[in-house]
């Protein structure tokens, strides 16, 4: 959309300003600005999206004799709406005049120097308050005050010096205020309603008490009873009659000669047999006994010359396939290294393994069965195992072993 013409001199650098105000929605503004010249030497520089963001501004510059060119304007928003204007802009040495758009959305502005500030309008009469309701029925709304006068618009700014552009309208002058409405609304003039009468809170007396009715007639006779009645006393028992007369003790005789003892009577029978006490307290638990020995060979790998450790007995030392290269694999002696008789190590050679050799330190290495003694080689798929059967002397047997 072409925006305005505008005539500039040689050598002019002009201020040229958008006013997208009536083009955005209200929650909307312009976040893009880019201004271009679709011809001649012109160029286009300070391009400013106002703090707004619904006004942007630029300067066009240079440009020579007679060149005619668009400023072309793209702007997009907030909302990603878009938009493209144009300024037609022609070269001359003098200036002349500007044509601005006529489009009711945008306002452009092209600036000159600024003229002056025109003067402000005088302010206007204070309005006259509206008179009072009369107290009555409900009083209708006061008068509405007079509107003060408007005030003078200022003069128009006269055309900045040196510039070939007429300066801008001054500043229209303020309108006066406008007079105050009247506040004052007239009273209700209904009468007041009598008042309600306050609620008894006396409770009424209590009424006489009714005279106590006539006695009534006496009940019937009940049936005999049927329950004896209670047992008389015992009477008193005769009295004995009086003892006879003791008569006199006799004399005592001797005694007699004491007799033989009897036989031993038989054994009496076997009396039967006690309960059963009860049973005593349980004692507190024993101590749990250790663990036993786990039972997997654990496995050190090598694939390197090595010399055997103390914490090797009972494992397995694994020569893995991936080491092809022979290996010297070494007992060490009772002096260095003083296992327990009955300590026992595992030599394993992986399939496709180098070859490893099993020495001996300083001790006694014997082949079980043969007997002789010297270091051993172990082939590939090999297993051998050498126990310590005396302070310095091991005995190992195997497959592969040689």
């Amino acid at each position: 959309m072409i925006l305005g013409k505008d005539i500039q001199a040689v050598g002019d650098r002009r201020r040229y300003e958008i006013d997208y105000s009536k083009w955005l929605t209200h929650s909307d503004r312009v976040e893009g600005l880019v201004c271009t010249v679709d011809n001649g030497t012109s160029t286009i520089d300070t391009e400013v999206i106002s703090s707004s963001g619904r006004e942007v501004s630029f300067y066009v510059s240079g440009g020579t004799f007679q060149d005619q060119f668009n400023v072309i304007v793209e702007v997009t928003t907030r909302l990603n709406e878009r938009r493209s204007d144009q300024i037609e802009i022609f070269i001359e040495t003098n200036g002349g005049p500007t044509i601005t758009s006529q489009n009711a959305g945008l306002m452009l502005s092209i600036l000159g120097p600024t003229g002056p500030t025109g003067l402000q309008g005088a302010d206007g009469q204070p309005a006259t308050l509206g008179a009072t309701g009369y107290t009555g029925p409900p009083g209708p709304t006061g008068v509405t005050g007079t509107t003060g006068p408007t005030g003078n618009t200022g003069p128009t700014g006269y055309t900045g010096p040196g510039s070939s552009q007429q300066g801008p309208t001054g500043y229209t002058g303020n309108t006066g205020p406008t007079g105050a409405a009247s506040t004052v609304t007239g009273p209700t003039g209904s009468g007041p309603t009598g008042p309600t009468g306050a609620a008894s809170t006396l409770a009424g007396p209590t009424g006489v008490t009714g005279n106590t009715g006539p006695t009534g007639n006496t009940g019937s006779t009940g049936a005999p009873s049927t329950l004896a009645g209670p047992t008389g006393p015992t009477g008193a028992a005769g009295s004995n009659g009086s003892n006879g007369a003791a008569g006199a003790t006799g004399p005592t005789g001797p005694t007699g000669a004491a007799g033989s003892n009897g036989s031993n009577g038989a054994a009496g029978a076997t009396g039967p047999t006690g309960s059963t006490g009860p049973t005593g307290t349980t004692g507190p638990t024993g101590n749990t006994g250790p663990t036993g020995a786990v039972s997997d060979i654990l496995q050190n790998s090598k694939s390197a010359a090595y010399t055997t450790v103390l914490s090797d007995d009972g494992k397995h030392i694994f020569h893995p396939s991936a080491d092809t290269t022979a290996r010297t694999w070494t007992i060490d002696s009772n002096a260095n290294v003083p296992y327990n008789i009955g300590a026992a190590i595992t030599f394993v050679n992986q399939n496709g393994a180098g070859v490893i050799t099993i020495a001996i330190a300083s001790d006694t290495l014997r082949l079980a069965g043969a007997g002789t003694t010297g270091s051993r080689t172990l082939a590939a798929n090999g297993i051998a195992t050498a126990l310590k059967v005396a302070a310095t002397e091991w005995i190992i047997s195997g497959t592969g072993l040689t």
